[in-house]
């Protein structure tokens, strides 16, 4: 009789412990890694069918359910950012934390069957953001105080010296490679 598997909350399976057992032979890896290579590239061509069907669904039937279903079935060595960035960007969803928010942008299936989201770039249609350098030195100084307190390191010449950057105006500090 097959052993019943626990189902997590939203309907994935749980997977069972791994028993380990070590190949010995550089016959028995190599033929592992060839198995590996072969499931592999099987294993991502169902996922890539699975999320541009997903995908259809979502924008076809503003179902968001199929999504988070297809989320937590995903293995953990999935590309979870890329994937959801996917969605983002060839679908009308975009993610808030743990939560999906339908948009109403319309979906881009074709492009998305072109281009599987294990290929997609984590930054990948994603506008540079500029850098806020007063949040970034301040963010800076904040973990040099805990540190100094948590390890009785005396960071106060960094943070001096940063406190003094913070105060510069943009474009007084002469850049050693714009030397003339």
């Amino acid at each position: 009789m097959p052993k019943k598997t626990e189902t997590a909350a939203a309907g994935a399976p749980k997977a069972a412990p791994v028993k380990i057992t070590l190949l010995t032979s550089l016959k028995a890896i190599d033929a592992a890694i060839l198995s590996l290579h072969e499931r592999g590239q099987s294993l991502q061509t169902d996922m890539h069918i699975a999320a541009c069907s997903v995908l259809a669904h979502v924008g076809k039937h503003r179902d968001i359910r199929v999504l988070h279903k297809l989320l937590n079935a995903m293995p953990d060595v999935t590309r979870n950012n890329s994937l959801r960035l996917w969605f983002e960007t060839f679908g009308n969803v975009k993610f808030e934390g743990k939560d999906i928010v339908l948009t109403n942008n319309g979906i881009k299936l074709a492009d998305a069957m072109k281009k599987p989201f294990w290929k997609f770039k984590a930054n990948e249609g994603v506008p540079y953001e500029a850098i806020d350098v007063a949040a970034l030195i301040a963010g800076t100084i904040k973990k040099l105080e805990r540190d100094s307190k948590e390890t009785k390191i005396d960071h106060s010449a960094v943070i001096h010296a940063l406190r003094n950057a913070a105060t510069i105006p943009s474009g007084s500090i002469d850049n050693p490679h714009d030397a003339h």
